[in-house]
């Protein structure tokens, strides 16, 4: 998806410049989390995978006064890719919206989550967010 991308050029190079730069810099993080062999646990992992998301929809979010990229310029094919990157964006990444996107058989991904325990005559409740981290379909698995 983030081959050779063609820009129409209408003499609106302030605007496609920084859209470059954008994927640029989205790839990069991608493929250093693949590089890397990161996992949930490593300290950049979260902040990479936010900057992936983040990045990669600037272009595509409202930008005063210049506007934003249409999904005209998505090919067919990576159009149901686009649009999930955006919703993981928008729901999961840069905000946590109430009804989060649903993942099959797990629920909200947003869902707040309560282990009970008991020790020692006590009963022990932790909540605890879910620590829920999309994963591109095309992205390889780092279990490997």
């Amino acid at each position: 998806m983030f081959g050779a991308v063609s820009f129409a050029s209408d003499g609106h190079d302030f605007f496609i410049s920084p859209a470059r730069e954008c994927f640029a810099h989205s790839k990069a993080a991608a493929q250093h989390i693949l590089e890397a062999k990161l996992e949930r646990e490593h300290p950049l992992f979260v902040p990479l995978v936010t900057a992936v998301y983040v990045l990669y929809a600037r272009p595509f979010t409202r930008a005063e006064p210049i506007g934003k990229l249409g999904e005209e310029m998505i090919p067919e094919k990576h159009l149901d890719l686009h649009r999930l990157l955006l919703e993981h964006r928008h729901k999961v990444y840069a905000h946590k919206d109430a009804v989060g996107v649903p993942i099959a058989d797990f629920g909200p991904a947003n869902q707040v989550r309560a282990s009970v325990r008991a020790s020692r005559g006590r009963i022990h409740l932790q909540l605890f967010a879910t620590d829920f981290h999309a994963r591109f379909p095309t992205m390889p698995s780092n279990d490997m």
